[in-house]
């Protein structure tokens, strides 16, 4: 209840803190140029921000859409330095920057660094001061700082992580789907289960209708102010990258870290908000232009008929049953297209036609109107596409306990369960499965995951930890990993990404464990326990000949495991009078604590995974942790009665060398 009442303040927080900052951004001077918005532009820039579709598609997760709103922070704080050089301004631009690196996703942030020097560099440049540029990085590089003890660690992980690894174009937007910056439901709405085409959440650069047509207007005015030129180019440049084209490509090219590796499309966000931005421009400009009675209607008529008329083709195109040219176009998702553009023309061309009026309308009231009745169509369009993609429910249908879970919570201990539920459904309830932490997950572990096929190792998946659920040696893996439950809904039949646990009636009992209307608990026999003693050891450096000897017939990995490099004593042969004991007292994340008794030294074997910054304390003597069977952790000890406790901080990784 207390997650579900803060994510929902998180996330209302959210749309407040992109209106306010959006409104404030640019309601300031700087020397030499104005770049104070109207009220009625202030206000379209932040309803256009405030809504957009980045912001609106990562609301709920919490982490991306508060990284990007810190951009009209940042740059009001720079803006005001230019004003007024206060503590004020100094102080909004070195926090801005912990902000967004403590929202927690690191390539959002690092957009938001590079547009945040970027425009103090132009900005400096501007005003003929580039002295101010310097002054300014410095409190932006104190805000680095601040961010350290999140970023440290977080760089540590990314460094293990298979994601650090690949450099591919992924995401990119098609050209085609540029259609959904003014419908952004073109291709159908996963929330209607009707999308078919692209990835909704990824590729949203929707900043309103009215917004875009007020963004294209500064294209088209004379006297362009610099700050407009730069937002401008701005749009197109993260426009250029977002789409799949070669300057994308080009960028990825370079391996940039966390750049490169992550999906490209997300760089869209910032052509929203310099859609957002330049929608203020336009409408302030607009309405200079009347107020000082400029004849611009002639440039006003050749935009607003570019516009209708790429509206009107759109319109032939569907019509003519050609969907922007996308072969696996269907008539039904023709039809899709048809319905979901009827919305979108109407505003834009009721938004041209108040444009029109605007100029020639003498009654003040009138104008005054029209102005009002503008933003509030634009705040209805920002309103129903973020209500229709936005879930709302009930507090207690948030993370519902059900009776699967409280039996598996009573009876599963410290082991893991596997199945086709994943771990947004098990982490809330504290039970463990072995998907890992998507996406950056441990490389080794993902490639241990992948010899489950053949045992041979391959690249792991880019962001999920996969199991093939038929491969030869899944179910040894699972035995391994402690998988003591297999989890199964009855409406799922025999998938493919169903385990096939009806093949090993020997290992896994057939008769379910737990059994209601919709699911079923299949209790696996050969099932290891977390930790476990060995008195054996096989010592392999290669990586493959590690995966050969741990699924060897030869190898029974309950009594032997498979090292790296030799233990610091060596394992003498001993007579076991008796088994042994291992009981692990307290498991959180941070702290583990073992007793354990043995007749015989041997080596303790945890199925967790390999870490730096994981101490081991055996008897109070700090020991070395050992990488065992591949990617799990071992230390040495003594016989007799013996207490282990690993203990985890995550800036000893930074420099660990275990």
């Amino acid at each position: 209840t207390e997650f579900a009442r803060t994510t929902a303040l998180l996330s209302l927080i959210c749309l407040e803190i992109a209106n306010a900052y959006s409104f404030m951004s640019f309601r300031h001077k700087v020397s030499f140029e104005s770049l104070k918005v109207n009220k009625y532009g202030s206000t379209l820039s932040s309803i256009s921000f405030m809504f957009c579709g980045f912001i609106v598609s990562w609301m709920a997760y919490g982490t991306l859409a508060y990284t990007a709103l810190y951009i009209p922070l940042l740059l009001y704080g720079i803006n005001r330095y230019f004003e007024k050089g206060d503590l004020v301004s100094t102080v909004l631009i070195s926090a801005s920057v912990p902000l967004s690196f403590l929202s927690g996703h690191i390539q959002m942030s690092i957009y938001f660094l590079i547009i945040g020097f970027v425009y103090a560099f132009f900005s400096s440049w501007q005003n003929k001061s580039l002295n101010r540029f310097f002054v300014i990085s410095f409190y932006m590089l104190i805000g680095l700082v601040i961010s350290l003890p999140q970023l440290l660690p977080s760089i540590s992980l990314y460094n293990q992580a298979i994601r650090s690894e690949l450099f591919k174009n992924v995401e990119a937007i098609p050209l085609p789907y540029a259609i959904t910056i003014l419908a952004p439901d073109f291709f159908g709405n996963p929330v209607t289960r009707n999308d078919w085409y692209g990835h909704y959440a990824e590729w949203g650069g929707f900043a309103g209708v009215v917004g875009f047509i007020f963004a294209g207007l500064t294209l088209c005015m004379r006297n362009k102010s610099k700050y407009t030129v730069f937002f401008i180019a701005l749009a197109f440049v993260t426009l250029l990258l977002a789409l799949e084209t070669p300057l994308a490509s080009l960028i990825v090219s370079f391996k940039i870290p966390v750049i490169s590796t992550s999906g490209t499309s997300r760089i869209i966000v910032l052509f929203s908000f310099a859609v957002s931005v330049l929608a203020g421009f336009g409408l302030d400009a607009l309405l200079q232009s009347v107020k000082d009675k400029k004849q611009i209607l002639k440039t006003l008529m050749v935009y607003f008929s570019v516009i209708i008329l790429l509206v009107l083709t759109v319109w032939l195109l569907i019509f003519t049953g050609n969907l922007l040219f996308i072969n696996e176009a269907t008539s039904e998702h023709i039809a899709i297209a048809k319905r979901n553009f009827i919305l979108p023309s109407t505003l834009l061309f009721g938004t041209v036609g108040a444009i029109m009026i605007l100029y020639f309308i003498k009654n003040k009231l009138l104008y005054r109107v029209i102005l009002t009745s503008l933003l509030l169509v634009a705040s209805f369009d920002m309103l129903r596409f973020a209500m229709k993609w936005m879930p709302f429910d009930e507090r207690e249908f948030v993370f519902p306990s059900l009776p699967v879970l409280e039996y598996m919570q009573k009876n599963i201990g410290i082991h893991r369960v596997y199945g086709p539920i994943g771990n947004e459904a098990l982490l809330p309830f504290g039970l463990q499965g072995i998907e890992g932490y998507d996406p950056l997950y441990i490389r080794r572990y993902g490639e241990l995951i992948q010899t489950a096929t053949d045992g041979v190792i391959r690249p792991p998946e880019r962001s999920v930890v996969k199991l093939n659920n038929s491969g030869v040696y899944a179910k040894k893996l699972l035995d391994l990993l402690g998988v003591k439950y297999i989890f199964y809904s009855k409406g799922d039949g025999k998938g493919s990404w169903v385990f096939p646990f009806w093949n090993y009636e020997e290992s896994i009992n057939q008769t379910p464990v737990y059994r209601d209307t919709v699911y079923e608990l299949y209790e696996n026999k050969d099932v290891f326990n977390r930790a476990f003693i060995v008195h054996n050891y096989i010592v392999e450096t290669d990586d493959q000949k590690i995966i050969d000897r741990m699924f060897s017939t030869e190898t029974d990995l309950l009594s032997t495991v498979v090292l790296e490099k030799n233990p610091p004593l060596t394992l003498e042969k001993c007579d076991i009078q008796e088994e042994d004991v291992v009981d692990i007292v307290s498991y959180t994340p941070n702290i583990i604590s073992i007793n354990l008794e043995t007749d015989c030294p041997g080596i303790l074997v945890l199925t967790d995974n390999y870490y730096p910054g994981w101490k081991a304390i055996v008897n109070e003597t700090i020991t070395p942790i050992l990488r065992a069977n591949y990617t799990f952790r071992a230390v040495e000890i003594p016989a007799g009665a013996s207490r282990v406790v690993y203990s985890f901080n995550p800036y000893d990784s930074i420099t660990s060398t275990n």
